[in-house]
C-alpha cells in the first residue's frame, strides 16, 4: 500500500503511541523526540531516566548493600517499577546493535548517558565532522533535472547533522545559500525573492510548503482529542474544581479554583497530559531543521504560534511570496503534449496559492492568462473567445470545458476527412478482332 504524504516528498509522521525508533543516525533528532514522547507518556519515567534510580539499599554492620527482591517494601518495588518502564521505553526505541550496547547497564540513568557518550562523541571527532559537512555545504548545487523538494531534502540532512554537531548558519545566509544553488531555471521565481525589501528576514522553512501541512495537522488534532484545540489556542487546560467556600451567601466568591493534584482522578491526569500529547504530534511531523528551532518553547500553544511566525512570516514576506506567485501566474503555458486536464490541476496551485494569501485574481484575468496560454494552434479559437465573450462571467472550470468540447469535435472532424486510399482500375486493352483471328489459326498450326 502506498505511503500517504501531507505533500510530496515528505513523509507521514510516525505513530503516536510508538517510540521513535533509532537507526544509528541523526541521533540528536531521536534524543529529543524520544524525551518528549516519554513525558507525553509517563513524565516519572522521564525524571528517572534523567536523574537516576538507585537500587533499594539497608545497613548491614555500618556498611550500604543492596536489598534482596524479597525484603522490597512498596515503595521500593514503585521505584523499581519505574525503573523497569524506563528501561522498557529505551529498549522499544532502540536497534539490536544499540541494544548490545546498553543491555549491560542497570538502570535507565545509565543507559540513556551511554548513548549520549556513544553518538555524541568527543571534541576532535566533532569537529572532523563538522569540517566535512563545511566543505560538503559550501560546494552544494542543484542537480540537473532534480525537483525542488529532493534538493531541499539533500540540504536539510547536511544543515541539520551541522546544528547537532554545534555548528549554526543564520536564516538568511540559508535562504542566499539555497538561491545561488538553484538552476538557470528557477531564474524567474528568485529574482522577485532578492528584490524583496526584507530579503533578510526570510526564514528558510518559508521557502518550503506549510499551509497544506497545517490544514493536515489541525484535522489530526482535532481527531486526537475533541479538546486538542482548545490547548493549541489556550495553552494546558487547567483542571479545577468547584470552590467549596462559595454559596448562595457568598456570590462573589470565585465559581472554581485550581484543583490540588494528589485530587486529580485519571481523567483530570489525561486531560492534563493533552499539552504534551499535542507536542508530541507536531514534533513528529517537524524537519529536523524546523524541529532545532522550536524545541524550547514550553508548551503546544508556543509551538504552534512559533511555527506560524517561522513558517508564515511577515506582511513583508507575505507580499514577496505573491510577487513571485505572480510571475509565475503571468508566464504561465501549456506545456508540449500536455492535456487539459494536467493544465488545470497546474493552473489551479498557483490561483490557490494566492488565494491562501489573500490575494484573489478576478474572473477575467483568470480567463485571459488562460486562453493566451494556450499553444499557436489555437490562436484563432483563443482569440476568438477573448474577444467575443464576456469572460468576467465565465468561471475557469467552464471556460476549461467549453476548449475540452471544442478539442474534442476537432478530433471528430479530423477523423472524418479521412477517406480511403483510391484503388486504380486495371484496364485490359482491346485487341482487333482481325488480329486476334491471324492468332488462333497461328496457333492451331501443327509444326513437323
Amino acid at each position: 500500500m502506498a505511503r500517504r504524504t501531507f505533500q510530496p516528498r515528505v513523509a507521514e509522521g510516525q505513530s503516536t503511541t510508538r517510540p521513535p525508533l533509532f537507526d544509528g543516525t541523526n541521533y540528536a533528532y531521536w534524543k529529543e523526540r524520544m524525551r518528549i514522547f516519554i513525558q507525553s507518556n509517563d513524565y516519572d519515567s522521564w525524571l528517572v531516566i534523567k536523574h537516576g534510580e538507585t537500587v533499594p539499599t539497608k545497613i548491614v554492620d555500618g556498611v550500604l548493600v543492596p536489598k534482596l527482591e524479597t525484603e522490597y517494601t512498596s515503595n521500593d518495588k514503585k521505584k523499581m517499577q519505574l525503573n523497569a518502564r524506563a528501561i522498557n521505553f529505551l529498549y522499544c526505541a532502540v536497534n539490536p546493535d544499540d541494544y548490545r550496547k546498553i543491555s549491560r547497564c542497570k538502570t535507565a540513568n545509565e543507559m540513556w548517558n551511554k548513548l549520549e557518550v556513544t553518538y555524541e562523541g568527543t571534541s576532535q571527532v566533532k569537529d572532523s565532522k563538522i569540517d566535512l559537512l563545511t566543505h560538503e555545504y559550501e560546494l552544494f548545487m542543484m542537480m540537473e533535472n532534480e525537483t525542488i523538494d529532493g534538493m531541499f531534502e539533500r540540504f536539510s540532512t547536511i544543515v541539520s547533522n551541522l546544528d547537532t554537531l554545534g555548528k549554526h548558519y543564520e536564516d538568511h545566509v540559508l535562504v542566499r545559500k539555497i538561491l545561488r544553488s538553484l538552476t538557470p531555471e528557477w531564474k524567474s521565481t528568485v529574482n522577485p525573492i532578492k528584490e524583496g525589501r526584507d530579503y533578510n528576514t526570510l526564514t528558510y522553512d518559508a521557502l518550503r510548503g506549510y499551509d497544506d501541512w497545517k490544514i493536515m495537522m489541525e484535522a489530526h488534532l482535532y481527531a486526537l482529542h475533541d479538546c486538542m484545540w482548545m490547548v493549541l489556542e489556550d495553552g494546558p487546560l487547567k483542571i479545577q474544581m468547584e470552590n467549596p467556600e462559595r454559596n448562595p451567601a457568598t456570590p462573589d466568591v470565585i465559581q472554581y479554583i485550581p484543583k490540588p493534584k494528589e485530587k486529580w482522578d485519571d481523567r483530570d491526569c489525561k486531560k492534563h497530559n493533552l499539552d504534551n500529547v499535542a507536542k508530541a504530534a507536531i514534533f513528529k511531523t517537524l524537519d529536523p531543521i524546523t524541529f532545532s528551532k522550536i524545541k524550547h518553547l514550553k508548551t503546544a500553544m508556543e509551538i504552534w504560534q512559533g511555527l506560524g511566525k517561522l513558517c508564515e512570516g511577515s506582511e513583508d514576506l507575505r507580499k514577496q511570496k505573491i510577487e513571485v506567485l505572480i510571475e509565475k501566474f503571468k508566464g504561465f503555458k501549456m506545456l508540449p503534449g500536455e492535456s487539459f486536464d494536467m493544465l488545470d490541476e497546474r493552473f489551479h496551485k498557483i490561483l490557490n496559492d494566492l488565494a491562501s494569501l489573500n490575494h484573489i485574481l478576478s474572473p477575467k484575468e483568470k480567463n485571459v492568462r488562460l486562453l493566451r496560454s494556450l499553444p499557436t494552434e489555437w490562436y484563432t479559437k483563443a482569440t476568438a473567445m477573448e474577444e467575443g465573450r464576456n469572460l468576467e462571467n465565465y468561471t475557469v472550470q467552464g471556460l476549461l470545458d467549453e476548449l475540452r468540447t471544442y478539442e474534442h469535435e476537432l478530433k471528430k472532424k479530423k477523423e472524418e476527412q479521412v477517406t480511403p486510399f483510391p484503388t486504380a482500375l486495371m484496364t485490359t486493352s482491346r485487341i482487333p478482332s482481325t488480329t486476334r483471328r491471324r492468332k488462333e489459326n497461328s496457333n492451331s498450326m501443327v509444326v513437323c
